[in-house]
């Protein structure tokens, strides 16, 4: 991505997936140059879908830009976008290639080591270097132990979007406020502020307003002026109530908010449930602040924070309360879509969800006291009229760690739109769990002891993703014949009965410790396209690798065979569109060659055109059958004699050396 041109190459002579040459190639103009801002990101990086969706509304058609070490002479005058890895100490001779960059729009660190929280950027680059850099849409000095920002900030007129989040930052300078034509100002985490100037009302451009994680104990009714504010972010703050500032905010679409409100008069102020183009909500509760006294007033604040009935996503976290609000699940919330109900500890029974005809993507953690889920989903749950007709539109469905629950009461196919469950340790649930679901359903489950042993029973599940499971479930898989996918990780062997099946496509393995030689399975996995086994860290590094009669099998797992110097025998056979070059250039980049001391290639490979001996210096057995695209003749070098093929098989006029 990064060198664009590569897009204009000829199919055969780039490297890039048809599929995703494809998708790209018909993308409208405006989401190509989204598409290539993400070069600016180094290779394994997690992408933060909110910052990136935010950063894009800045994107420019010009050029992009790594900073590093080995490409910083590349760097051009015409460069726009730039990005580097966090260290330690980021001195400023690091930067001096920007100095002749005089037109940059983005300066972004990237934090890419979990060990990294506090770096320090040099003062010269703070105070003397982005200052100049008076065409800046994005800045983002995120991690660094920035304590003030210099006046001369109050020259980037066009800055679009200021990330100070998790800065030792105590007091925004009024520079910032001139600042007029920025939209998103990131403090979360900012552990030394205490309190927005009254200045920030100045900020007419705002959408995006994040004050998460920090000290503010208020908020200044200049926050009203901010008509533009789309999302607002004030959870986990010292604030005291809900803001009647909100009320002002006409536009506001998202709001994040800490619920450290006393008396349930002071949520009724907030007066949410007239604010009809809130459609995002997420509540969130101390968790470290809780009292016995509290749970009652929890639940009558939760009930006067109603929303209006228009909103569309909906997060409630440490909700202590002993059950939920009437409002929630109400059918007149016919436009929920989304709701997650994480650590609500107290509750030993869902809302009456049945009746939130619109929900796609429901999603629960934590719900300690719940023994039995299923009569609010559908059915008589004792709540509403009994003719309101069970939900049928969840597209996703999440459990995690319920730990009491027992039992999900199913009467028949109850979600005929399910397409996703994820299950995660929910260690007493057992039962037939797939009696609720459509044939296609996509089954996630794990650490849920008692329930994986009802597997057999599911034998229309596609895609299965087992972790941490004994030999008596990985062998009940044999029985899964629609099988498409399977993913195994942390499991002690694989077993006999995953050759039954014989619709897999897909199939990885991951951390298996008696794995020592490719499974013995694979020659009756007749369908088998991906292949993929690795240990914790990378593949698996075999002695032996066998692949036998798998004749749709494209290629073998990344980093299987280049880095592998302990293989010593290779055999391949009647797997016609598996990709095997042995070209020369091919193998200087290899290293398994010189490890290799028998091949055996039976079949008419495409690509398989070259074979360069020389580079097998420990090989003694050689055999090859039926590979009709091989060139005529295998060319010899000086220490060819230290190999001995025993033969070669309609690959015409090959040389055979004589044996020593």
């Amino acid at each position: 991505m990064l060198r664009n041109e590569i897009w204009d190459l000829p199919l055969q002579q780039s490297n890039i997936l048809p599929v995703l040459r494809l998708s790209y190639h018909y993308l409208p103009s405006v989401l190509k140059q989204c598409f290539a801002y993400c070069s600016i990101f180094p290779k394994d990086y997690g992408f933060d879908k909110e910052q990136l969706i935010l950063l894009w509304a800045f994107v420019s058609r010009n050029f992009c830009f790594t900073l590093d070490v080995e490409r910083q002479d590349k760097i051009s005058v015409r460069t726009r976008h730039v990005s580097y890895i966090l260290e330690r100490f980021d001195v400023s001779k690091r930067f001096d290639p920007l100095l002749q960059t005089h037109e940059l729009r983005t300066f972004l660190p990237i934090r890419m080591s979990v060990f990294l929280n506090a770096c320090s950027l040099a003062d010269k680059v703070l105070h003397h270097l982005l200052p100049t850099f008076e065409c800046l849409r994005v800045l983002s000095l995120s991690y660094y132990d920035v304590t003030h920002l210099p006046d001369s900030f109050g020259n980037l007129k066009y800055l679009r979007y200021l990330n100070l989040s998790r800065t030792a930052i105590k007091k925004l300078p009024r520079s910032i406020f001139m600042l007029l034509n920025l939209q998103s100002l990131v403090l979360s985490s900012c552990y030394k502020l205490t309190e927005l100037p009254t200045e920030i009302g100045k900020l007419i451009n705002s959408i995006h307003l994040d004050v998460s994680h920090t000290k503010i104990q208020g908020m200044s009714v200049e926050i009203g002026k901010l008509v533009n504010l789309l999302h607002l972010d004030i959870s986990s703050t010292r604030l005291e109530g809900m803001p009647t500032v909100i009320n002002k905010l006409k536009d506001l679409r998202r709001l994040t908010t800490f619920v450290n409100v006393r008396h349930a008069t002071y949520a009724l102020e907030a007066n949410l449930k007239e604010k009809a183009g809130l459609d995002d909500l997420a509540f969130v509760w101390d968790p470290k602040n809780v009292v016995d006294g509290d749970l009652s007033n929890q639940t009558k604040v939760l009930e006067k924070l109603q929303p209006h009935t228009k909103v569309k996503r909906l997060n409630i976290q440490h909700y202590h309360g002993t059950g939920f609000p009437k409002w929630l699940g109400d059918p007149s919330f016919r436009n929920l879509v989304f709701l997650k109900l994480v650590d609500c500890k107290s509750c030993s029974s869902l809302p009456p969800l049945r009746q939130l005809q619109s929900l796609k993507d429901l999603q629960i953690v934590k719900m300690n006291e719940a023994r039995k889920v299923g009569a609010e989903l559908y059915g008589n749950d004792g709540y509403g009229s009994s003719s309101i007709k069970p939900f049928g539109s969840p597209e996703i469905l999440r459990f995690k760690e319920m730990l009491k629950w027992e039992e999900w009461v199913c009467c028949g196919v109850e979600f005929p739109c399910m397409k996703e469950l994820y299950m995660e340790n929910c260690p007493k649930l057992k039962g037939d769990i797939t009696k609720c679901l459509p044939p296609s359903t996509n089954i996630e489950v794990r650490e849920c002891e008692k329930l994986m042993c009802c597997l057999p029973m599911a034998p229309s599940i596609h895609e299965l993703e087992l972790e941490e499971c004994d030999d008596e479930v990985v062998r009940s898989t044999g029985g899964l014949t629609s099988l498409a996918s399977l993913k195994l990780s942390n499991v002690c062997k694989i077993a006999g009965e995953i050759g039954q099946l014989h619709s897999l496509v897909n199939l990885f393995v991951q951390y298996c410790p008696e794995l020592k030689e490719t499974p013995s399975v694979l020659h009756n996995l007749t369908s088998l396209k991906y292949l993929t086994i690795k240990r914790r860290e990378s593949p698996l590094s075999f002695s032996n690798l066998e692949i036998e009669f798998c004749p749709i099998l494209e290629s073998l797992p990344e980093g299987m065979m280049p880095n592998n110097t302990c293989l010593q025998g290779l055999s391949i056979c009647n797997c016609e569109k598996l990709e095997v070059s042995l070209g020369e250039d091919h193998m200087r980049h290899n290293h398994y060659a010189s490890s290799l001391t028998r091949i055996f290639i039976v079949g008419s490979f495409p690509s398989l055109m070259s074979f360069p001996l020389a580079f097998f210096t420990k090989l003694e057995h050689l055999c090859m059958e039926s590979c009709r695209n091989l060139e005529s003749r295998i060319p010899l070098h000086s220490n060819s004699r230290r190999t001995s093929p025993r033969g070669s098989h309609n690959s015409p006029e090959l040389v055979h050396p004589s044996l020593p």
